[in-house]
């Protein structure tokens, strides 16, 4: 960026210069053309250096074109950004639907948990109900069998005792895959969310680049059309300039042919001058 502010910094100076030049050029032209003119009596030294400036002329249209070419280099640059962008919308987008399905796997783990959980309480509300009532109707029965059936409730609580044990051990460490879960989706929630803090920053950066490139292109342009529009006209007032010189050159030859035809002024004969013109006689 700074070759090129540089770049354009010398150009504009070059134009500049350029005008600058080409102003003191026509001044002198005029000042040379007007004492030719009164020494001469002729418009060479303005003919000639008219030439030599259509000339240099045809040489500035070669710079424009190549102006233009670098215009058109500039444009495929453009168009190459732009590229990048949707590139970079469309990876943007991946990252999101992929944010979207981890959500969607966490809720999914979180309800399955809930409901084995559910599960196990029922049920084991359940079971527990059901041995209770068996071991009532057990012990109204069978007073016999109180002892065996104080042993078997003994052995079941303990099972039980195991089973919810485990159960909760299960739950706890669900839990903690769950939380690891969240974790990680917060950290990848971080990161995916600084990578788009990041595009977009270099978005901004890439079109404030742009827009800066677009108002350089048009301060370019309006100096470039100004330019043309002065050397259109000086070209004009060069022409009526000459169209003018041309003009008077020919009326001053027929001036010159009238007096010599007619005898009149420097081109009276010489035994004429002295003489006065005789009264015409009274008829």
């Amino acid at each position: 960026m700074d070759e090129e502010a540089a770049f354009d910094a010398a150009y504009v100076e070059m134009i500049f210069d350029k005008l600058v030049r080409d102003s003191q050029w026509v001044e002198e032209l005029m000042h040379s053309s007007r004492d030719s003119l009164m020494i001469k009596g002729s418009l060479d030294l303005l003919i000639s250096q008219v030439d030599e400036k259509v000339a240099e002329k045809s040489n500035e249209d070669d710079l424009l074109e190549r102006a233009r070419e670098g215009q058109k280099l500039l444009d495929l640059k453009l168009q190459e950004v732009e590229e990048a962008r949707k590139s970079r919308a469309e990876h943007e987008a991946g990252l999101k639907a992929q944010f979207f399905k981890l959500k969607n796997e966490k809720e999914r783990l979180e309800i399955k948990s809930k409901a084995e959980t559910e599960y196990v309480e029922a049920w084991l509300d359940s079971s527990r109900e059901q041995r209770q009532l068996g071991a009532e109707w057990a012990l109204a029965d069978l007073r016999s069998q109180l002892e065996e059936c104080r042993l078997r409730e003994s052995n079941e609580r303990l099972v039980n005792r195991q089973i919810v044990d485990f159960l909760k051990d299960s739950i706890e460490e669900n839990e903690r895959d769950s939380e690891n879960w969240v974790e990680r989706r917060r950290t990848e929630t971080k990161v995916y969310e600084r990578d788009i803090r990041k595009l977009q920053d270099e978005i901004e950066q890439k079109r404030a680049a742009l827009a800066q490139l677009q108002l350089e292109y048009q301060q370019r342009q309006e100096f470039i059309d100004l330019c043309e529009a002065e050397n259109e006209a000086e070209r004009r007032r060069l022409q009526h300039e000459a169209h003018r010189q041309r003009c008077a050159l020919r009326i001053q030859a027929w001036w010159r042919g009238c007096m010599v035809r007619h005898k009149l002024g420097p081109y009276r004969p010489e035994d004429r001058r002295g003489r006065k013109r005789q009264p015409k006689a009274k008829k």
